[in-house]
Parts: C-alpha cells; sequence; structure tokens
C-alpha cells in the first residue's frame, strides 16, 4: 500500500467540527460500544459510525470485534477480529485481524499486542 499518495491522507491544517454520540450496553456475555459522528472538514460533510462487540468466553479470553465506516473525502471501512487474553496484573495479550479498505485501496493487518490495562489498576 503506497501511503505517500495524496489520495491517501491529507497533509496541513483544516478547519475539523464534529458531533458524536456514543454508548455502551452491556449484555453479558456481550459488551456492545457504538458512536456515530458527523460534522465538517474545511465546509464538506462527513460522517462515519463504529460498532465493537466484545464476547466473554471466560474470565479471562474475549473474543473481539469491530466494524467502522467514514465517509469523507478519504471513504474508510474496516473489520477486524481478535482475541485478548488477561494476564495477572491487568497485563492484556491481544491477536487480531484487521481488514480495511481506503479509497478502494485493500489492506489486511495481523496485529499482537501486550498491554496494561490500567483502568482497573487504580
Amino acid at each position: 500500500m503506497n501511503t505517500d499518495s495524496s489520495d491517501f491522507f491529507q497533509q496541513g491544517n483544516s478547519d475539523k467540527q464534529r458531533l458524536a454520540i456514543d454508548g455502551e450496553l452491556d449484555l453479558w456475555p456481550w459488551m456492545l460500544r457504538m458512536q456515530l459522528d458527523t460534522g465538517k472538514d474545511d465546509g464538506r460533510s462527513v460522517s462515519g459510525a463504529t460498532l465493537l462487540a466484545d464476547y466473554d468466553i471466560n474470565a479471562r479470553l474475549l473474543f473481539n470485534s469491530k466494524i467502522s465506516y467514514w465517509d469523507s473525502t478519504d471513504q474508510f471501512e474496516e473489520l477486524a477480529i481478535g482475541l485478548s487474553y488477561t494476564l495477572p496484573k491487568n497485563f492484556v495479550f491481544r491477536l487480531a485481524e484487521t481488514w480495511q479498505q481506503i479509497n478502494n485501496v485493500d489492506d489486511r493487518i495481523f496485529s499482537l499486542q501486550l498491554y496494561w490495562d490500567f483502568s482497573h489498576a487504580l
């Protein structure tokens, strides 16, 4: 994927205005999160939506999924699935597969993450 192309990501200053609403719904074993956005980039209308769904397989293992869409000068779509495993001391190991399409250019990303969930550590 060539990210140097001028039709990929624009560089420089822009006037961005956003209005967003988000919500979270805990339907154990599912945790659903949603965000809707609308606004303007330099006077052009933009909008987007994201839905995240996590499923508790057990106390330490989660199935993760994400669907995103963004409509502006750059059209962006994303679908991701993954697994997260909670380690001792609030460390989390995650592996995920992500499919993205930006301006009709497809990309696939495999990621491994190790992070500390500080929100549960306080």
